[in-house]
């Protein structure tokens, strides 16, 4: 499992821990990886961010 594929799991532990309407930033920095993974890992974070929305 990536690091990016372990966030929806953060995100709950950190609703579960304090306020449910918390704002929660992710950042992240990939510049090591090739253009197609980073295509494949921006999809993911829009798709996370839209559930979590």
């Amino acid at each position: 499992m990536t690091s990016a594929e372990s966030i929806p799991k953060w995100i709950d532990f950190i609703r579960e821990a304090g306020k449910k309407d918390i704002k929660i930033y992710v950042i992240g920095n990939k510049s090591d990886l090739e253009t197609e993974i980073l295509a494949e890992t921006r999809r993911m974070a829009e798709e996370i961010a839209e559930k979590q929305a």
